[in-house]
């Protein structure tokens, strides 16, 4: 936590929070940069998810560049469970932006964030195409993942008529 000079605390993980509601809930990309900003004033524990954010709602407001750049400036850190986003928010913004994005570029940042556990997107699956090895991967980790919760499902209601049994 950082004060402010008013002598107030900035808390990064509230900003970022208050951040996406403004943007998810109220579809205010302007007020959630501006929380976004905010955050990055505050602790630093969650500066990569914070600049995602930032990236994301540069994008939304028309800014391309700056998203692409404040995505760069979140790679630069070290590696964390937003960097997934990022590689995938880059590679949009990449594509976006047309003349800055060319298709390897792309295809790369989509590729990491199939890597790093992104859930795959219309948009990666159209730059990469169905055969990509990434894309299968995200396919099936998916399909593994419904699986399970489909499992989990199963063996909660069986429980709970064993119990009703009882």
């Amino acid at each position: 936590e950082k004060m402010e000079g008013n002598g107030d605390r900035i808390h990064g993980k509230s900003m970022i929070e208050l951040g996406k509601i403004a943007m998810n809930v109220d579809g205010n990309a302007k007020e959630g940069l501006i929380y976004f900003e905010k955050a990055l004033q505050g602790d630093n524990g969650h500066r990569v998810q914070a600049l995602a954010l930032l990236g994301q709602a540069k994008m939304a407001l028309g800014n391309i560049e700056g998203a692409i750049a404040t995505l760069k400036d979140a790679l630069k850190l070290p590696e964390v469970a937003e960097t997934g986003e990022v590689h995938h928010n880059l590679a949009l913004a990449l594509a976006k932006h047309g003349r800055g994005g060319d298709t390897k570029t792309i295809k790369e940042h989509f590729e990491r964030a199939l890597e790093l556990g992104v859930d795959l997107s219309a948009e990666a699956v159209k730059t990469l195409g169905q055969d990509n090895a990434y894309v299968i991967a995200s396919s099936q980790r998916k399909k593994w993942g419904d699986y399970n919760k489909q499992e989990a499902a199963s063996k909660a209601a069986a429980d709970a008529q064993r119990k009703k049994k009882t």
